[in-house]
């Protein structure tokens, strides 16, 4: 038992560290963007149209697929994979072809709520990453085989492989005198984007011809693809629906003032490496186990959200704290000035209320699959949209850009309680509940005092992080909350297969 134990410790580990470097790399990527562009309108034009490559592309279209593929493997055997990569490929591309040709009228619906952003800059740029859509959504398939495949690493060195391509793209391009300054940045993204399929197309392949390639396939009739869409449809509806709140929050965002978007991007990215660091990676083992197991799925399914929760909650604590420390020492060199610091800051303050509410609904928009209806789900995604158009009205009206933020936190809070409702036990109670409020107070006290010591340098923040993390773990030891013991053992469920 030791042995294993050990051993998945040595997984876990692996899996947290090389998602620390996919984090890292991508910030040097966000940090070489800031230093050479800061707030300026080229990144708030390559932001809007980002809106289409990268959230309908990598959010949407990834998000429902990797649901799904994970789904349909564990139904159907994973020698069906080639099926559902074709059928990922005559989607994508019909997606993809769909965007190139509406790209103008796109890009005037995405600028709808601007006075400064080039409607004729967006349009081309959608142009240029309508590709990546395509290329995304058939590295979706891959990923999430090898995923189910119990090889949670290879999508992670995927992803480093892709930032290192965009770091690099985008140092090359801008040594070029004769390339126009205004495409680099697409253009590095499309070049990442290749590279990151490639290396998933070539390790899936590896593996498929080494475990499941001998196994037989029934044979391939149209027939399946249109079984395959009436599937993955309801998903795929649900998915866009929930995450349409990225798009609304975005064009919401560019209707301030010049340089506001840009800053909201810069405190997105930060908002994302918790939740791809932690969030994600946690979800996904969750998931997997979650789908495998044949019993007790609510039980399971409440006892993860009450760990995504807790440790969400941690989190929080420390960016919002420390927001201002985090930005100066991430975004503040060249042209990034202190007032872009200042403001980016106060949004990442804004925007680290929703890690924890993002955590759970990570695992709620893939694991509801499992016991609920699609018109439930579908029910509480539509309600979730409305209430963020609403609430953005209200609250940008109000407060400006920091209201985005506030929208966001509220209808992820209410999808959150109609979901909680909907056959998993109560996600509030539990015999640790006044331990883990003490816990969290603790932490708030632990962050303020730190606060007040450690306020300038890079070396002042690693120090505030480092001490910030053990005060975690010898209170967590202490309240016998076994936070990170429950993190270390998700390899393993402790319910029937």
């Amino acid at each position: 038992m030791k042995n294993k134990f050990k051993k998945i410790l040595s997984v876990s580990m692996l899996v947290v560290l090389l998602t620390i470097v996919t984090r890292v790399l991508g910030f040097l990527r966000e940090i070489i963007i800031a230093y050479k562009y800061g707030t300026s309108i080229t990144v708030d034009n390559y932001v809007a149209a980002q809106t289409i490559g990268e959230l309908i592309g990598n959010v949407i279209i990834v998000g429902a697929l990797s649901t799904y593929v994970i789904l349909f493997l564990n139904d159907k055997g994973t020698v069906y994979l080639k099926r559902i990569f074709i059928f990922a490929l005559i989607f994508s591309l019909f997606l993809s072809g769909v965007i190139f040709i509406n790209s103008k009228v796109i890009a005037q619906f995405l600028v709808i709520n601007s006075t400064y952003l080039d409607v004729d800059v967006i349009s081309n740029y959608i142009l240029l990453l309508s590709p990546t859509i395509v290329l995304l959504g058939l590295a979706s398939v891959l990923n999430s085989y090898l995923q189910f495949k119990g090889k949670f690493l290879q999508p992670i060195l995927s992803i480093i492989f892709m930032n290192g391509i965009f770091i690099f793209s985008l140092l090359l391009l801008d040594s070029m005198s004769f390339f126009n300054k205004d495409n680099i940045l697409p253009y590095s993204y499309l070049l990442s984007i290749i590279a990151y399929f490639l290396y998933s197309f070539m390790v899936t392949l590896i593996t498929f011809y080494t475990n499941d390639l001998n196994q037989k396939e029934e044979k391939f009739e149209y027939a399946s693809m249109m079984l395959i869409l009436i599937e993955f449809f309801p998903i795929l509806i649900t998915t866009a629906i929930n995450r349409l709140t990225l798009i609304t929050d975005r064009i919401f965002a560019g209707g301030g003032q010049s340089g506001e978007l840009a800053a909201f991007n810069y405190a997105t990215k930060l908002i994302n490496l918790p939740i791809a660091i932690i969030g994600t990676s946690l979800v996904n083992i969750m998931f997997v186990n979650f789908i495998k197991t044949k019993v007790e799925k609510g039980k399971l399914g409440s006892e993860y959200v009450r760990l995504l929760l807790i440790i969400g909650l941690i989190v929080t604590i420390f960016m919002c704290t420390f927001s201002e420390l985090i930005v100066k020492n991430v975004y503040g060199y060249g042209e990034f000035s202190d007032e872009s610091v200042k403001r980016t800051a106060v949004i990442l303050q804004f925007l680290s209320l929703t890690i924890p509410l993002q955590f759970i609904m990570q695992f709620y928009l893939k694991a509801t699959y499992g016991f609920l209806s699609n018109k439930e789900i579908l029910k509480i995604n539509l309600i979730g949209i409305i209430c963020n158009i609403i609430l953005n009205v209200i609250f940008i009206t109000l407060i400006g850009i920091y209201g985005v933020a506030i929208s966001t936190f509220l209808s992820l809070l209410i999808q959150i309680i109609m979901y909680s409702k909907c056959k998993l036990e109560d996600i509030v109670y539990s015999p640790k509940l006044l331990r883990t409020t003490l816990f969290l107070i603790i932490l708030l006290f632990i962050g303020g005092f730190l606060k007040v010591i450690f306020t300038e340098s890079l070396v002042s923040l690693i120090l505030a992080f480092s001490l910030y993390s053990v005060g975690v773990l010898i209170i967590d030891k202490l309240l016998k909350l076994n936070t990170f013991k429950k993190v270390v053992e998700l390899n393993e469920t402790k319910f029937g297969n």
